[in-house]
């Protein structure tokens, strides 16, 4: 190949290759990743999920969670009414008096009872919550942010329920 060939070739391939963004094919796209939330309970249940079916719903101003916890009959029902325009802040049993968290799990040790969880605005004892809540799309249906939950470990005679009188359940969405 002569010098002037070979000069021609190395020009070629120094060129400018970039294409107008016009030409450009569409990037490719991307799925949003699926909504991801975590539950952990600490106590008598020790278990942690993470997933969309640990996540909330917000229908009517009301905040809620069925959390599918294996040892427990049900699934764990938390519900907080936060009211007709719910808004990103701080909340806790002190401010928010309709709540309530219930399941139970019967006692498989042989004493044939039920142990109760359970906590609320009208549950005795009432146990509280603290709720951060950081992002609200009341018309999607969703909320972000997290909750610290204490409940009440309730014991039917004769039952074994463990050695704790309170579970901790702690959720981040």
């Amino acid at each position: 190949m002569s010098k002037l060939a070979c000069l021609l070739a190395v020009a070629a391939a120094c060129g400018d290759n970039a294409r107008d963004a016009a030409d450009a094919p569409p990037a490719p796209a991307i799925d949003a990743p699926a909504a991801t939330c975590t539950a952990e309970l600490r106590g008598n249940l020790v278990d942690r999920s993470a997933g969309s079916a640990d996540c909330p719903t917000l229908g009517s101003g009301e905040l809620a969670f069925a959390l599918a916890v294996p040892q427990l009959a049900i699934p764990l029902a938390i519900a907080l009414d936060l009211g007709p325009d719910p808004a990103p802040g701080d909340y806790s049993s002190e401010t928010i008096h309709d709540w309530s968290v219930s399941s139970y799990q019967r006692d498989t040790a042989g004493g044939g009872g039920a142990c109760l969880y359970s906590a609320g605005g009208s549950a005795t004892p009432s146990g509280n919550f603290e709720l951060a809540l950081t992002a609200v799309d009341g018309a999607g249906g969703s909320a972000h942010g997290s909750l610290a939950i204490t409940a009440w470990v309730l014991v039917f005679p004769g039952t074994s329920c463990g050695t704790d009188d309170t579970e901790t359940i702690q959720l981040a969405f």
